[in-house]
């Protein structure tokens, strides 16, 4: 794939290679009225970013879901009502405006935080809820304090998080309404590459009927991944005050023989040398020549109660895991020690540590840890270049590197398919609703990310890339059959290389039998659309018979879908702006 990108090079003018960026930073989270599962998703990357929450067992997500589905209900965003996604009532939003004593800590990290503009949470008004990161802020600010004024924890099991809704949040309503809801707000789909590591204590403060019971969390968690040669290896380590491995990457290929391995793994007992355990897994798990794979998802899950024999060494066992591309989650049962946990997992520690009082409350995180298993990133050296396969379906996976040095790019290069990248310096969990950059790499015409100016000096880039196969029919006449990407860093081009305005074309496998166009005063006019904004046109949307959308970089604008997926941009009669709760152009609304 590298010869084949360099001979494009020589061949071809640089102006056809390479897509056009979108220089403004875009963020739903901020714009009114809007909403979806990609918004929703962005405003509770942000809450756990910035440890607003972060322990909420997911009943945030199933939240927004139960209450507005993800702001999409059509009294969402209704004149008299400013709740926003998450629902929240003028006198829940109230309890929280003062930041009283429970939730002051909460109020301290939102000044603090850049991603969240330093927000003043005093100086907040109902009506800024019509926001979706500011009903999400409200929605776990209150969540917070009604749980910290009862002396409860939110429980892990949809059961216990509906019981809580319709005490705490929803007084009076029926549970069924938020289980019936919730099941399809974390529908797990968990596919695509990935190397995991269970790390498991088996020391003498464990008893042998508390180890069974991690041996049968681990197997649990492995239920969920797509365990095969080609897709999830799980591999494990035990230690008390030795380690040994138990299993290798490369061992078992199949769910059914994976479980019965892990269930029959003996218990130790003894001392806690955590540190030789992750040692174990860096230099035999991971290795290459045991199964282990480099450009996947590389997750180590370590489950202790106690502290190790030496903090120093374990914190720098971690850090040397890390460094070569594993994110770790840290879970503390019992007698743990909070400190040391919070030194061997990854950032931020309060989304990748998990306490638990007892053994026997394993069950509540394990949804959690299936779902933060298949959502981890894919860290990749600033030096290596990474191939990913484009199933039938598509793919979906997100990638951490170093941002890239001044005279140097990211390139997604794509072979039979497309490739949408988000970009972001800041937030880990970039896409449509939420980045610094997108561009879209199509076959064989590569992506060039992180060129030019850059918000921010973190130091890291996060990209999401979503891919999808070219159709047969475009397949057959671009004769390809490769349906690959790879990632990679490349020296920049020449400063007179200008890219071009080319507008991407969705592929359509199937027509609307109906369009129902707003009002409006001008016929359509061919896109107009930046090169690099990613369509709303999909198959889906158009399958689903949604034409209209909102044009986040200027509002008195939308996007119109044709029954073939073209898509139009319009703009508004002066002086209005576009209300996608009516799917129509009006004035603006007034506070």
């Amino acid at each position: 794939m590298g010869q084949l990108t360099f001979l494009l090079l020589c061949v071809l003018p640089a102006a056809m290679l390479f897509s056009e960026s979108c220089a403004s930073t875009t963020d739903m989270t901020l714009q009114e009225g809007a909403g979806g599962k990609d918004v929703v998703d962005a405003v509770l990357g942000k809450l756990r970013e910035n440890c607003i929450f972060s322990d909420d067992r997911l009943f945030m997500r199933r939240l927004a879901y139960v209450e507005t589905r993800d702001g999409t209900l059509y009294d969402t965003y209704s004149t008299s009502y400013n709740g926003g996604i998450w629902k929240v009532d003028e006198n829940m939003f109230k309890a929280t405006q003062t930041c009283p004593s429970y939730i002051s800590t909460e109020c301290s990290l939102l000044r603090a935080s850049s991603q969240f503009q330093n927000l003043e949470w005093t100086k907040v008004t109902w009506s800024d809820l019509r926001k979706p990161l500011y009903s999400g802020v409200a929605s776990a600010l209150y969540m917070l304090l009604q749980l910290r004024k009862t002396s409860q924890q939110m429980p892990g099991e949809v059961e216990g998080q509906a019981s809580i809704w319709s005490t705490l949040y929803r007084p009076g309503s029926s549970s069924l309404l938020f289980s019936q809801g919730a099941s399809n707000a974390t529908d797990l789909k968990c596919r695509g590459k990935m190397d995991v590591a269970f790390v498991m204590d088996s020391s003498g403060s464990v008893s042998r009927e508390d180890f069974t019971l991690t041996l049968q969390f681990a197997a649990a968690v492995s239920q969920a991944l797509p365990v095969g040669v080609d897709e999830a290896r799980v591999g494990m380590v035990v230690f008390s005050s030795t380690a040994r491995v138990e299993m290798y990457l490369k061992d078992h290929s199949s769910s059914a023989a994976l479980a019965k391995a892990i269930l029959a793994t003996q218990y130790m007992g003894s001392g806690t040398s955590t540190f030789q355990a992750l040692n174990l897994t860096r230099t035999q798990l991971f290795a290459s020549a045991n199964g282990a794979r480099s450009g996947v998802r590389r997750v180590t899950i370590l489950l202790t109660d106690g502290m190790s024999s030496s903090m120093t060494n374990t914190a720098n066992s971690a850090r040397l895991l890390k460094e070569e591309g594993s994110i770790i989650y840290a879970v503390g049962i019992g007698g743990y020690y909070l400190p040391e946990l919070q030194a061997v997992a990854s950032q931020p520690v309060c989304s990748h540590v998990f306490t638990l009082d007892k053994f026997s409350y394993i069950t509540a995180i394990l949804t959690e840890i299936q779902k933060s298993t298949c959502e981890a990133t894919i860290v990749i050296p600033p030096d290596e270049e990474v191939e990913g396969k484009i199933p039938e379906e598509g793919s979906d996976d997100t990638i951490e590197t170093e941002e890239p040095g001044q005279d140097e790019h990211v390139e997604v290069d794509v072979d039979c398919g497309e490739v949408d990248a988000y970009v972001s310096y800041k937030n880990s969990n970039p896409g449509p609703a939420l980045y610094d950059e997108f561009k879209k790499a199509v076959h064989r015409q590569p992506a060039r990310l992180g060129i030019g100016s850059r918000s921010s000096g973190s130091g890291r880039m996060y990209v999401r890339l979503i891919a999808r196969r070219l159709s047969r029919q475009e397949a057959a006449e671009k004769n390809c059959d490769g349906y690959n990407y790879t990632v990679g860093s490349k020296p920049n081009p020449p400063p007179t290389t200008r890219p071009p305005t080319t507008t991407q074309r969705p592929t359509t496998t199937q027509r609307p039998t109906t369009t129902l166009p707003p009002t409006t005063t001008k016929p359509p006019t061919d896109s107009g659309l930046p090169g690099c904004y990613p369509s709303p046109c999909t198959p889906e949307n158009i399958a689903a018979q949604r034409f209209y959308f909102p044009y986040t970089l200027d509002i008195s604008k939308f996007i119109q879908c044709d029954a073939f997926g073209k898509t139009f941009l319009m703009s508004c009669p002066a002086g209005l702006v576009w209300n996608q709760v009516n799917y129509a152009c009006s004035w603006p609304r007034r506070r």
